[in-house]
């Protein structure tokens, strides 16, 4: 019987599931679904057009699977994200440890004088290549741009023939030297209240590890997950009892290096991430230490939305590690290679490209890219100001400079580049 209202060659029948075989349900779904791989395959059953349909539609099916399932697990597992702040200038992301509490940051110890002058002292390093060591470690705008052509000339001369001299008197490298005039861990913490442990110096040292940036070498207490503070206020989080020396940063002459880059002196505290390399951030973040003062900060917790950012693809750039599951090497050296700290990577894979070498911020022990010493640096400095591009450089810039200085301080060799060792 047919029902009204019902047109073509579909019959109204109660039972017409139970009077149909499979292969007549299939072709009855085939005809009236829009899923037309399924159609085009069954319709094609019998060649071999409906092999093709029958893997496209399967491989496509798969593929829909895959990206769900991956959409759903990423989803699952997203951890909220916080952000710490220390009064108004603070704001550092870092993670939340689920429900036991908030993620600690990490607190990063500093030399803003960059060295000690008790052991410059010591080692009989003289003024003039105190502030050489300066310039090759700091930023590149640390030297006064006022300073005429031939007396940097003269003082990267001079400076480039001691550190010579040093180096090889005392059989160091670069890194072994700035390392050597540089405070230990133990000489700046006195103990340490992690949580509700409290640690003597050299179990408190035992957390830091020490990471060259642009003041020189820093000791980083890296927080780990169990850094979590479970309660508000200042009870159960980081505190630090450090060790200032007093009259120990070295005298810097404001006619050589720039006084807006060394006015800030003393031993600094930095809060950064869990996952940030210190190289750069503690130029601009951190409160000097003031003896018999308690400094403290607060960590505060921000959800941090992501919801639409994109990131532009850049296929002749190798991609950055996930920053999960990496566990940080000595000198944090593999998190210049993690997803946070890319532009640091970028900024050393351009040095290395243009410059064949690496600043001591971003360089790592036993480095296969050899330190820029300053010519190099200030020489790299040059390049990126102009563009990487500049014709008719006059006489008297750096640039005509550095192949001179090399021919004067190594008679019989060109203007090759000359790097102190890792």
């Amino acid at each position: 019987m047919q029902r009204a209202g019902h047109e073509g060659s579909f019959t109204y029948d109660k039972d017409f599931v139970k009077k149909r075989t499979v292969a007549d349900m299939t072709d009855l779904m085939c005809q009236e679904s829009t899923a037309h791989g399924v159609g085009h395959t069954w319709n094609n059953r019998r060649n071999l057009l409906g092999v093709f349909w029958f893997l496209v539609t399967v491989s496509l099916f798969a593929l829909l699977l895959y990206v769900a399932a991956t959409l759903s697990s990423d989803f699952l597992a997203r951890e909220v994200q916080s952000q710490s702040k220390v009064y108004v200038s603070f704001q550092t992301a870092v993670k939340l440890k689920g429900d036991d509490g908030l993620q600690l940051p990490s607190v990063v110890l500093c030399n803003r004088a960059f060295f000690s002058r008790r052991k410059l002292e010591a080692m009989g390093i003289s003024s003039s290549l105190t502030h050489y060591l300066v310039a090759s470690v700091g930023s590149t705008f640390v030297l006064r741009e006022a300073k005429g052509v031939h007396e940097r000339a003269t003082f990267w001369q001079e400076g480039h023939a001691e550190l010579q001299r040093i180096l090889v008197d005392r059989n160091m490298t670069f890194a072994d030297l700035i390392q050597a005039v540089s405070y230990t861990c133990q000489e700046i913490i006195l103990q340490c209240i992690i949580g509700a442990r409290r640690l003597n110096a050299a179990d408190c040292c035992s957390g830091f590890t020490s990471a060259r940036t642009m003041t020189g070498v820093c000791h980083v207490y890296l927080a780990s997950s169990a850094d979590a503070q479970p309660s508000e206020g200042e009870h159960m989080g980081l505190s630090f009892y450090i060790n200032i020396t007093r009259d120990d940063w070295p005298d810097l002459d404001p006619r050589i290096l720039d006084v807006s880059h060394t006015a800030k002196v003393g031993l600094q505290a930095t809060l950064t991430s869990n996952h940030t390399h210190p190289a750069h951030v503690v130029l601009g973040k951190g409160a000097v230490l003031q003896p018999g003062i308690l400094t403290s900060a607060t960590v505060t917790l921000t959800v941090v939305r992501d919801i639409g950012i994109k990131t532009v693809l850049d296929l002749s750039e190798s991609p950055c590690l996930p920053l999960a599951g990496i566990q940080p090497m000595p000198g944090l050296q593999n998190f210049l290679d993690t997803e946070p700290n890319c532009d640091l990577r970028a900024t050393r894979t351009c040095l290395r490209r243009f410059c064949n070498c690496t600043l001591y911020s971003l360089s790592i022990p036993g480095d296969s890219v050899p330190l820029c010493v300053l010519m190099d640096k200030m020489h790299c400095h040059g390049l990126l100001r102009h563009g990487l591009v500049e014709d008719g450089l006059p006489e008297t810039s750096d640039f005509a400079l550095k192949a001179e200085i090399l021919r004067r301080h190594m008679p019989g060799r060109g203007p090759a580049w000359v790097r102190a060792s890792v």
